[in-house]
């Protein structure tokens, strides 16, 4: 114990340690000028990083080995968890957490010396010892308050006054969520198998974590105290050592029908994976595993005295503080007493005060870890019950107590529950209540299982009736333990006095007197499918039993005993006569599935003494029978059929689907319960199934055959002794597999067991032979070869608690899968791992946890969703991911939380509807799938069940979505109809926020199955709102909406080239519309929706029709609308008006110009339908007329194809306008047929003679096949307006009277002439020529000198030819050239002498561009005499010495773009070269080393604008010290940086720059969705931004469109 209280101290010390490390460095700066003149000389790190050695903390005396264990390990492997430590059996009364935290306070403050802390495992340490023992003797009075408030049983802290503690200290007690239970899962019977195969039951016993423990994380992976330690089990009463047995969590939880509940999945599926550290990068977690290594050293270096001093003197102060809040706030805790000390817990106030919360993840959150709670405590007392159930009272350590009540034997009250016993109790003289003549435990049970189910049922129909509010249940559950069953529920706050409906004495006296709980029981009583009246001896009209109990106390209601609330099944039908047994009616029931399908509401008092009042109880017991009788002839077969179906379904699609299938649960959807299952199994002919249900029926019987021989056997002994009930178990199971066959007169299966399943399923003449055939009932017939014996022990451990060994279990799996005869194993009582509780309880925990789970999940996918009318809510940047594995767990997770919530409430529409949703959901996340049909047949089928118990309007719609999802248009419209017929003010706001969630108003299409859901829905609640009355309020917030959106969805949808997502809209119009769908015109089967929304507005979309017209890409196509005006003349009228303001096609985006033009239907639809008159028009592939066009000016002929008719037309048109053209561009084009051609006398003679150009000033016509007259006629008509012209000619050449009429231009100013043959000569180069492009060989070698004779205004050369280059560059030296663009192979530098006899240049150059390919020894000294220049561009292998040669001489430069890979960005600093001029920056292909980056902010100073292309070396580290020097950024463009990640985004947010930031360019390079985002939010002056690719989350362009719709992202 000394050695453990060591541990305790030292750990606890230095883990604070530790902590305050990490914390150092913020508190000094908080404090660092308040205590300037101290001096103390204590020496410390300026960075408070101490660096430890590598001692850790560990215990492995070899004196002790017991207490070798960590403190973690000690106290959260208790059951009771940190506060109860003291109670553990061999353990004193001390108050270890107290001393434990006084220890820290001391150690902070110094007083004990820490560097004796560190352990000596070998030596044990013994000044350790004493420093130990000194503090521990400071703290005396501390250590006896704490163990005064200890043994109260009451230290749990509370959870506001925890959680504003834990923001001031450090805390070091962390949740844990048991991971080490294995356990079988009861729904597929997988099993994970225990790894200590060593454990036996005389190992030492070893619990694990539960709800209420709490795990320390001690450390990395090889510094973690991590040992084995032994505590007793339980209380020091029974002193057993056993191991495994009584309540361990996370193994034998049911919820009703014996379904295991697995409470540790709710923290590995949501907890730790949110608000975790599992959660963090592996830089945190390994910063967060260096914070638990406990070891200490010192290795720091000595500072400066003076600065210490003042850290030390603020740190001790910020300690001492701490230590003052600690210390107060743990006064004030300690004394502070949880709960009623007399009562206990009040579970029905927070189960109350949480149910009238408003939902919310909180919400279901807290009502998960209540129910947790709950369960875990009634098992852990009811535990203790059972286990002294035949001590005299004196002795028992909870006291029975008396009140009152038949049923049950003895009652218990503890913290808060109420414990009975279900026990079959004699009444008087009339024998037992459900045995009659004999006592029957079975029946009791069975009862008990009723309340539970019934209780289960009337919640259900209290939350579906939304009386939550009034009408409160207790929480419930069952403990099966040893043979027995136990009741627990909550106590709640009523006693006679407080009854108000039903009756406690028998029915002697009734209540029914409260006019509004009276039309509460008859709403949920209609809702149940319940018959309202007459009961009790004194009858009042009721629905439910007559000893049905409501109480009313504070003002609300209160629900107990609901044994009888579920009507009775008929006792006499299809029984043999004088078999029947009339004491049925008391634990046979009828399910509320059943009850759901009688035509007639039954009586819950049928057949009992408490509906004899009624004058009609005779017919009210006729209604039982005839139901009876119909699930014996009508159901049973029905059900038998369809289940036989599925099970064939599944398996073609899987074992893995048939795993998940469950006979108890698939009988229960149908209203049959579990003792028809050999109804059911008679009717099936598939062998498969009728061995999984053989194998469910057998199991059953097991559970049952030993719960009956521990009743007996263990009746009036110590139950606290397992020795008795293991050597029960063991020869039960050895009985099964056959071991003592020697032994008994009777063989186990062919006789034994035979006769047990007659007995429990040979229920009626119909099923005599309990689902057995007749050669199965054969007494040769061994039954073993018609089950299988694992999955059938599988599922007997799941029911009854006990745990088998894994070597029986892997010889039973390898004898069930093999071909040969396998001998079984003989069980020892090594074998039974362990006995655990059984608890059933409502499906609260796993429904809870589902909801909480599904709402995450929801908050995640939805998170940056943006909704049509809401604010933009601040985005999840960690969202905008195209990786859905985290939804795609919880959905799954949740999945499961719900199934085994329906188990137990196969008739809870609400969970139907989740669990539909969570299907819907999943196959929104994976639309193609592997699953996508599984999942849509599953979300339908959900749906259609959650329909069939309880409709409303969320399920319908819900269910209408998944049809339209499914493609079954006519049943959604058939479901939409009965929503017309529903409360508008809840059908108009649900269809609305589901129509507009899936229509592509914001976002692209992507899913055309969510589409045709937006669009069906759209139109239906435009029908229903335009049924009401104009001035509703629904109309006016409603209707103008509904049109805009259901406009944009057809617009987008006509606007795509899918034809597929077009025939899911025109399939729905069609059958509305009654007609038979032929693949119809989208356009014609919508255009009268359009037509209508514009009716009503004609302004409707004027913002999209804005921002098609300038936005490119837009939401809206501006060619759909021009298609879609030809059919509706309102919008027609708002294109035309649009146009004709903007005046000009010129003002539209030019990108948004060329897609307009692109459609063949679109000229013909501006010129034609709506007669614009166009100022530009582009003519593209085939020939629209345009004669008509008076305000033409711009004409593009885009490959144009012509045939002869065509381009006589062609031509009149061109004549009628080509007096106001301004420009006229011709790339490509032909004509079919040779033109004017003397040997065809046939063809007319086009008439060029009315072509006039005599406005033309640019002229721009590439290769092409149009006469040569034509372009002769437009040359000679605009002689003297050309001002640019561009002749581009590669394939096709130009005759010489075309060049020498270019030549003879009077005005041109800018020159591009290509042509191959002939060669252009001097001479066709016009004398007014400022800008020339040579990009031919011309008819000289020379002819630059010649040129410039010719044309002395030339200023601007764009040179590409490398003969001409080459050898006449230099004739240019002596003019005044300013702007020079040189691009040649060829050693041109060198061959005219460069860096001599640019004098001239030296003034007048101002933009030089420059590619060359040879090296050129002068190339600094020739670039740094262009002292006027403004622009550079070098494509040349430059140095670092020439580069900066040029910078250092260059200081008009602005604008500076070098490629070069041998350029380092190298300065010195001694002697730094800057360039405060150069604003604009571009650097290509560089091989810098990646920590140079760095300088280009020293370099360039001023810089505005840095545009990288393929840097090579550019990483997250050199990108981060790069932005750090770059104060007046606003433009960047990053291409080609492979190794940048959202890293260097996120530091680019952070930086400086992202206050100025204008424009940023990503191309070919991968950066995440949520790294823009993030830029977008942290740069307030973004106005552009440029991507090479799209979004990967259609969400993330609609994110930034609404909430930044100035922004323009371009791709």
């Amino acid at each position: 114990m000394e050695k453990n209280f060591k541990t305790i101290l030292s750990y606890w010390a230095i883990k604070d340690k530790n902590h305050n490390n990490q914390n150092k460095a913020s508190s000094n700066s908080n404090n660092k000028n308040k205590n300037s003149n101290n001096n103390n000389s204590n020496i410390k790190n300026d960075n408070k990083n101490f660096t430890y050695d590598n001692t850790t903390i560990t215990h492995s005396s070899t004196n002790d080995d017991t207490n070798s264990n960590s403190i973690t390990t000690i106290i959260s492997s208790s059951p009771i968890g940190y506060e109860n430590i003291q109670s553990v059996q061999h353990q004193s009364q001390t108050n270890y957490k107290s001393i434990t935290t006084s220890m820290e306070s001391m150690l902070v403050n110094g007083e004990v010396n820490k560097d004796n802390l560190i352990i000596n495992n070998n030596n044990n340490n013994n000044n350790n010892n004493n420093n130990n023992n000194n503090n521990n003797n400071n703290n005396n009075n501390n250590n006896n308050n704490n163990n005064n408030n200890n043994n109260n049983n009451n230290n749990n802290i509370n959870n506001s006054d925890y959680n504003s503690y834990k923001n001031s200290i450090s805390v070091y007690s962390s949740y844990s969520s048991n991971s080490n239970n294995n356990f079988e899962d009861g729904g597929n019977e997988k099993e994970e198998e225990e790894d200590g195969e060593s454990e036996s039951i005389y190992s030492t016993y070893k619990t694990t974590s539960s709800i209420f423990s709490y795990e320390r994380p001690v450390g990395d992976s090889q510094t973690t105290l991590s040992h084995s330690t032994s505590f007793s089990s339980t209380s020091t009463l029974y002193g057993s050592n056993y191991s495994g047995y009584g309540p361990k969590k996370g193994y034998g939880y049911d919820i009703d029908d014996s379904s295991s509940s697995n409470y540790s999945a709710y923290g590995s599926s949501y907890g730790d994976n949110y608000g975790s550290n599992n959660n963090c990068s592996d830089d945190e977690k390994s910063n967060n595993n260096d914070a638990d290594v406990y070891s200490y050293g010192n290795d720091n270096k000595i500072n400066d005295n003076n600065n210490n001093n003042n850290n030390n003197n603020n740190e001790d102060n910020d300690e001492k503080e701490l230590k003052i809040k600690q210390e107060k706030y743990l006064q004030e805790t300690r004394n502070k007493k949880i709960g009623n000390e007399n009562k206990g817990r009040d579970w029905n106030q927070e189960f109350q005060s949480l149910l009238r919360l408003q939902p919310s993840l909180e919400k279901f959150q807290k009502l998960t870890f209540l129910a947790m709670d709950f369960v875990n405590f009634a098992e852990n007392y009811g535990f203790i019950i059972i286990k002294e159930m035949f001590l005299p009272d004196h002795l028992k350590t909870i006291k029975p107590i008396d009140i009152g009540g038949i049923a049950g034997g003895q009652k218990f009250i503890c913290q808060g529950i109420l414990f009975k016993f279900a026990y079959d109790t004699k009444i008087g003289d009339n024998g037992y209540l459900y045995g009659g003549k004999y006592p029957s435990e079975t029946s009791a049970s069975k009862a008990a299982g009723n309340e539970l189910k019934s209780l289960s049922s009337f919640f259900q129909h209290v939350l579906d009736n939304e009386f939550a509010d009034r009408v409160n249940v207790p929480l419930m559950c069952i403990i099966d333990y040893f043979g027995y069953r136990l009741i627990a529920m909550s106590v709640m706050e009523i006693n006679k006095q407080t009854l108000t409906y039903g009756s406690s004495d028998g029915g002697l006296t009734v209540h029914a007197e409260d006019i509004e709980l009276n039309s509460i029981m008859e709403t949920i009583g209609n809702s149940m499918n319940l018959r309202g009246h007459l009961s009790g001896i004194n009858p009042k009209f009721m629905y439910g039993p007559g000893d049905l109990e409501v109480h009313k106390s504070k003002g609300q209601y209160y629900v107990v005993d609901f044994g009888r609330l579920l009507p009775p099944q008929s006792f006499h039908i299809d029984q043999p006569q004088g078999k029947s047994n009339s004491r049925d009616i008391f634990f046979k029931m009828i399910r509320p599935e059943l009850l759901k399908q009688s035509a007639k509401p039954l009586s819950s008092d049928s057949y009992s003494g408490w509906g004899l009042s009624d004058p009609n109880h005779l017919e009210y017991n006729r209604d039982i029978d005839d139901l009876t009788t119909k699930l014996f002839n009508e159901i049973i077969p029905i059900a038998a059929n369809e289940i036989q179906n599925e099970w064939e379904r599944l398996s073609s699609l899987g074992n893995d689907y048939l795993d998940q299938w469950d006979i108890s649960v698939e009988a229960h959807k149908y209203g049959i319960n579990h003792r028809y299952l050999g109804r059911i199994r008679s009717l099936i002919t598939n062998k498969s199934l009728r061995k999984s249900i053989l194998n469910e029926m057998v199991a059953r019987v097991f559970k049952n055959q030993i719960k009956e021989d521990q009743r007996i056997q263990l009746t009036g002994q110590s139950v606290s002794s397992e020795e008795k009930c293991v050597h029960i178990i063991v020869s039960f199971l050895n009985r099964i597999i056959g071991n003592d066959r020697f032994d008994t007169l009777k063989d186990f299966w062919t006789i034994s067991i035979k006769t047990l399943i007659l007995k429990k399923y040979s229920n009626g003449l119909s099923c005599l032979n309990g689902g057995l055939s007749d050669e199965e009932l054969d007494t040769k017939f061994d039954l073993l070869d018609s089950i299988n014996l694992y999955q059938v022990l599988l599922k007997f451990q799941n029911k009854s608690g006990i745990k088998l060994s894994s070597r029986v279990k892997s010889i039973l799996k390898k004898a069930s899968t093999s071909t040969i005869k396998i001998r079984l194993p003989v069980l020892f009582y090594t074998d039974i791992k362990s006995i655990r509780p059984v608890v059933k309880h409502s499906n609260m925990i796993a429904r809870s946890e589902g909801i909480s789970l599904y709402m995450k999940a929801v908050e995640l996918i939805y998170s940056n969703q943006v909704y049509y009318g809401r604010k933009v809510q601040q985005p999840d940047i960690s969202r905008f991911n195209t990786d859905f594995s985290e939804e795609i767990g919880l959905l799954e997770a949740c999945s499961q939380k719900l199934s085994i919530a329906s188990r137990s409430s196969t008739t809870d529409s609400s969970l139907y509807h989740l669990l539909g949703l969570v299907d819907f959901e999943l196959l929104k996340i994976k639309p193609n799938g592997p699953t996508d049909i599984v999942l849509r047949k599953s979300a339908k089928d959900k749906l259609l069940a959650s329909v069939r118990y309880n409709q409303n309007p969320n399920n319908l719609s819900s269910l209408a979505t998944i049809l339209d999802v499914c493609g079954d248009y006519k049943q959604s419209e058939e479901i939409y109809v009965k929503l017309k017929q529903m409360d508008p003010f809840v059908v108009v706001p649900l269809l609305f926020e589901s129509a507009s969630l899936y229509s592509p108003y914001h976002t692209k299409i992507t899913n055309e199955k969510l589409l045709t859901v937006s669009f069906h829905q759209f139109v239906i609640l435009i029908d229903i709102l335009l049924s009401l009355p104009t001035d509703s309020i629904l109309v006016r917030q409603y209707l103008m909406d509904s049109y805009k959106i259901l406009t944009i969805l057809i617009l987008r949808t006509a606007s795509t080239l899918d034809f597929q997502i077009h025939s899911s809209v025109t399939k729905i119009v069609a059958i509305r519309n009654s007609i038979q769908f032929n693949h119809q015109d989208i356009i014609e089967q919508t255009h009268k929706y359009i037509e209508e929304a514009f009716k009503f507005n004609l302004n409707l979309i004027d913002d999209f029709i804005l921002e098609a017209s300038s936005q490119f890409p837009s939401r809206l196509p501006f060619t759909i609308l021009l298609k879609y005006s030809i059919h509706c003349e309102s919008l027609r009228s708002r294109i035309l008006s649009f146009i004709q303001n903007t005046k000009s096609l010129n003002t539209f985006n030019p990108e948004i110009v060329k897609q307009i033009f692109s459609s063949e239907d679109s000229l013909s639809t501006l010129t034609e339908t709506l007669k614009i008159q166009l100022d530009y028009i582009v003519l593209k592939r085939r020939f629209i007329p345009f004669g008509n066009q008076n305000q033409l000016q711009s004409l593009f002929l885009d490959s144009l194809y012509l045939n002869q008719e065509s381009f006589n037309q062609f031509i009149n048109d061109l004549s009628t306008v080509s007096s106001q053209l301004k420009s006229l561009k011709i790339f490509g084009g032909t004509i079919n047929g040779n033109y004017n051609c003397e040997n065809d006398q046939d063809q007319p003679l086009t008439d060029y003679s009315k072509l006039n150009f005599n406005s033309l000033t640019h002229l721009d016509i590439e290769d092409n096949q149009f006469p040569n007259e034509f372009l002769v006629s437009i040359l000679k008509s605009s002689r003297n307006t050309l001002k640019d012209i561009r002749f581009y000619f590669y394939s096709t050449t130009m005759t010489i009277d075309c060049l020498e009429l270019v030549g003879s231009l009077c005005s041109v100013e800018k020159l591009l002439l290509r042509n191959s043959d002939p060669k252009v000569n001097v001479n066709h180069i016009p004398t007014s020529v400022k800008e020339i492009t040579i990009d031919s060989q011309m008819s000289i070698n020379e002819p630059l000198s010649e040129l410039m004779k010719r044309c002395p205004n030339l200023i601007e050369f764009k040179l590409t030819v490398d003969e001409i280059i080459y050898s006449d560059l230099k004739s240019l030296k002596p003019y005044p050239i300013r702007s020079l663009d040189i691009n040649s192979f060829s050693d041109y530098l060198k061959n005219n002498d460069m860096s001599n006899g640019i004098n001239i240049w030296s003034n007048s150059l101002i933009n030089l561009k420059l590619f060359s390919s040879r090296p050129f020894e002068d190339f600094s000294n020739f670039i740094s005499q262009l002292k006027s220049i403004k622009s550079l561009d070098l494509r040349f292998n430059a140095d670092d010495n020439q580069i900066g040669c040029i910078l250092s001489s260059l200081k008009n430069m602005e604008n500076f773009k070098i490629d070069s890979n041998k350029y380092q960005l190298l300065v010195n600093y001694e002697n730094l070269v800057k360039n405060e001029s150069v604003k604009s920056f571009t650097i290509s292909n560089s091989v810098a080393p990646f920590k140079n980056y760095s300088n280009i902010g020293l370099v360039f100073p001023n810089l505005d604008s840095l545009d990288l292309i393929y840097p090579r070396s550019m990483n997250d580290v050199s990108f981060r010290g790069m932005i750090e020097n770059l104060n007046h950024i606003s433009s960047l463009s990053l291409s080609c940086c492979y190794d940048l990640t959202d890293n260097s985004m996120i530091a680019l947010c952070n930086s400086p720059i992202a206050s100025n930031l204008k424009t940023l360019s990503t191309r070919d390079f991968s950066i995440s969705d949520g790294s823009i985002v993030k830029i977008v939010c942290s740069c307030p002056k973004l106005s552009r931004i440029h991507k090479s690719s799209p979004f990967k989350r259609p969400e993330t362009l609609s994110f930034i469109r609404y909430s930044y719709p100035t922004l323009i992202v371009d791709f």
